[in-house]
């Protein structure tokens, strides 16, 4: 199979140097479709005008038509598809967040990796990439410039510290819009908000192994715990806002649940004119366990807890990218769920631990607080002159 995969391979990478290049064609690709820091750059793309010089596209996994009629005069195609691939091919310039075609590429195409994090998990030898995969990476600080230049086998010249696009969403002041979405806030007004993102651990639909499996899809609490902790957060009228990981939104038993002060969701809740980032950027403090997601919420300085009880099992597999990992999780450690409540009660009193430490932090893991790095990627890149 392996020898199969490498011909294939071999195959799409001379297509892409045959296929003449559009110098004025411009590609992003995301996961999922049309989210995250890709999409974050193409909106400043467009506010730039950029796209009535270059011609525009996307590849996606999903339904190219739905999207379409969701995101109108956009060009989408299927990257499973040929028409996907020759687009692929064709275009000078690509911005992606994850690999694409096994990371095959011309020559003469800029290729720009929009990292999808700057986070905690993996040792150094968890990614597979092959050298000159991309042109640049986009990191947010010099820790990261290193570190994920070793990682991906470039020189730390091609990291080019811009912060990461989606973050800029956190300064655009279109939480209200999203939060408002959202029944079980509309529902208290004047309430407080936790949001709740746990990265992937083991579960059954991705066959994912990592640290424990938690029926729920979210770590610590069980089902018995779900009405006392309600009943906590009622009376402190504070809503937990629950966005399980990808690989666990299907499977997490936490969905099928509905209490007054719990509001589990999805990106498919958000309007269509918003994203998650969006939504972060109102929120009032954060749960989350090895996700990269509390690196950008640092940026907002608000209280931020780690909620998690497998750290051996997890820093067996898939294990962590730093030595002391955790001396890079500035906050409260959650690890039963007493923790959890005594943290909910300070937060109501406005008791913020772990803000010194968290504050010292964010100046060496995030170079830029100003909602501008969307523009600095294009500018690293030549797209827009300095």
């Amino acid at each position: 199979m392996k020898v199969f995969n490498k011909i294939g391979l071999i195959g799409l990478k001379l297509a892409a140097n045959l296929i003449p290049t559009n110098h004025k064609q411009v590609l992003f690709y995301s996961k999922p479709d049309f989210s995250d820091n890709g999409r974050a750059l193409y909106e400043e793309f467009v506010r730039q005008a950029l796209d009535k010089e270059y011609s525009v596209v996307w590849l996606v996994n999903g339904n190219c038509s739905e999207l379409s009629k969701k995101y109108p005069g956009i060009r989408f195609f299927s990257h499973r598809s040929a028409k996907g691939f020759i687009e692929f091919a064709k275009s000078k310039y690509i911005f992606k967040s994850h690999t694409l075609y096994g990371n095959v590429r011309s020559k003469k195409q800029v290729v720009t990796l929009v990292w999808h994090g700057m986070g905690i998990k993996g040792p150094m030898d968890y990614f597979k990439y092959e050298p000159d995969f991309a042109d640049y990476l986009t990191v947010s600080s010099d820790i990261y410039r290193y570190r994920l230049a070793a990682r991906f086998k470039m020189t730390p010249s091609h990291c080019i510290t811009t912060g990461l696009p989606r973050n800029d969403y956190l300064f655009q002041g279109k939480y209200r819009k999203c939060l408002d979405a959202l029944p079980k806030v509309a529902e208290h007004p004047g309430c407080r908000t936790i949001l709740w993102m746990p990265t992937f651990h083991t579960n059954k639909n991705s066959g994912d192994k990592a640290g424990k499996y938690y029926e729920l899809g979210i770590p610590v609490v069980t089902e018995q715990d779900i009405p006392r902790l309600n009943n906590h957060l009622c009376e402190k009228n504070i809503v937990l806002l629950i966005k399980l990981h990808p690989h666990v939104i299907g499977e997490g038993s936490i969905n099928n649940m509905d209490y007054s002060n719990i509001q589990v969701f999805s990106d498919k809740d958000l309007p269509a004119d918003c994203s998650l980032y969006h939504l972060l950027g109102g929120v009032d403090a954060m749960f989350t366990d090895y996700s990269s997601v509390f690196t950008d919420f640092m940026l907002l300085d608000r209280p931020i807890a780690f909620v998690y009880d497998d750290f051996e099992e997890y820093k067996k597999k898939p294990g962590f990218a730093f030595e002391r990992v955790d001396l890079m999780m500035p906050g409260v450690h959650i690890r039963n769920i007493e923790d959890m409540y005594q943290f909910i009660s300070d937060f109501a009193e406005g008791i913020d631990k772990g803000a010194e430490e968290r504050r010292i932090l964010n100046r060496f893991i995030n170079f830029y607080c100003d909602g501008k790095n969307s523009l600095r990627v294009l500018e690293s890149i030549g797209l827009i002159k300095n």
